[in-house]
């Protein structure tokens, strides 16, 4: 879900923007002169809508005391895999549009606003368009919202905290998408397809809300990561466990082409690791180590093999691809790990 509001995350975190991130940057009025940026601390919800507009090439940050740490990890990674689930949602809600007679008739209706694949909606600059018919769009979201939350109270499995979280998940998930993609539904609203595009797109949405299980033990399973990288780095130094471990996530470049998958790639390395990131995605699945020897004298083992057990459970439910990489060498100080999620 977000973390609370108004809670920064703590850095220092470095910040790599893409070319389209730097273009909004100076669009904002706000002076980029590099696509880099190291902030001391960011606002949870600004640096999560970075990441769904697909203006985010990399996030760097640096954990130097787990047991301190912890709340701040499992914070920005929840904040970015739910990210990468809204703009996969986003990106779901459009395959079916674009797949559909809705777009071809607003193309011949409105070929100044034409939309195409491959064409995101801010390059045709669609705010004011958008903004003379929000109460259209408003109907036909609230209505996509009443559904949801219907189907969410009537499930009897749920508790009341997982009902409560899901239903600020739906209106997150289609508040994210964009205005336009509900424009079109509502401006075509008695079009035979405007209704099945509508089945469709709640379908979508219950089978997202039930994917959030794999933010929330992706970020457990980050922690014990972590809770390793650090612990078998430092086996020579006077501190164990508190050696700094570098953190760098990586997001797949957003297309808006026909079935486009979201990708978040983590990887960790301890201080001083020089192994480069691609070739950690050639390394050993985690699966195959779990019973190593070397595996045996980490001190986290059982938790750590039960978030992942989880992890992969709900990747697996979820339709979600997960791949895995760790240096077959647990006591050597260059351990290296990596993951990886597709959002599908």
């Amino acid at each position: 879900m977000d973390v609370k509001k108004g809670a920064p995350i703590r850095g220092p975190l470095g910040i790599t923007l893409n070319l389209e991130g730097v273009e909004y940057f100076r669009n904002n009025l706000v002076d980029v002169e590099k696509t880099r940026i190291v902030y001391p601390s960011v606002e949870a919800r600004p640096l999560q809508s970075l990441a769904i507009r697909g203006y985010l090439e990399a996030l760097d940050y640096k954990v130097g005391d787990i047991s301190r740490e912890r709340g701040n990890l499992i914070d920005l990674t929840k904040l970015m895999a739910y990210g990468m689930l809204y703009r996969q949602f986003e990106a779901r809600v459009w395959d079916l549009l674009l797949g559909s007679d809705l777009v071809h008739r607003w193309n011949s209706e409105y070929p100044k606003f034409a939309i195409l694949a491959g064409e995101h909606s801010r390059s045709v600059d669609l705010r004011n368009f958008v903004k003379i018919h929000k109460e259209k769009i408003r109907k036909v979201k609230q209505d996509l919202i009443t559904l949801s939350i219907a189907e969410i109270d009537n499930d009897s499995r749920l508790q009341e905290s997982e009902r409560r979280k899901r239903r600020y998940m739906a209106l997150k998930f289609l508040n994210v998408t964009d205005a336009f993609a509900w424009l079109i539904l509502a401006t075509f609203s008695e079009h035979p397809d405007s209704g099945v595009l509508l089945s469709e797109i709640f379908r979508s949405l219950v089978s997202f809300l039930q994917k959030s299980e794999v933010a929330e033990n992706l970020s457990l399973l980050l922690v014990e990561l972590v809770v390793v990288e650090s612990g078998v780095s430092s086996f020579d130094t006077d501190v164990p466990g508190h050696v700094p471990v570098g953190i760098r996530m990586e997001f797949s470049h957003r297309t808006r082409e026909m079935g486009e998958r979201t990708q978040l790639w983590v990887y960790l390395q301890s201080e001083g690791n020089t192994e480069d990131l691609e070739d950690m995605k050639d390394l050993p699945r985690l699966d195959g180590l779990l019973d190593s020897p070397e595996y045996k004298g980490i001190t986290n083992r059982e938790i750590l093999g039960y978030y992942y057990s989880y992890l992969k459970k709900a990747c697996r439910t979820s339709n979600i691809l997960l791949d895995t990489g760790v240096s077959p060498d647990f006591t050597s100080p260059n351990l290296g790990m990596y993951l990886s999620l597709i959002f599908q």
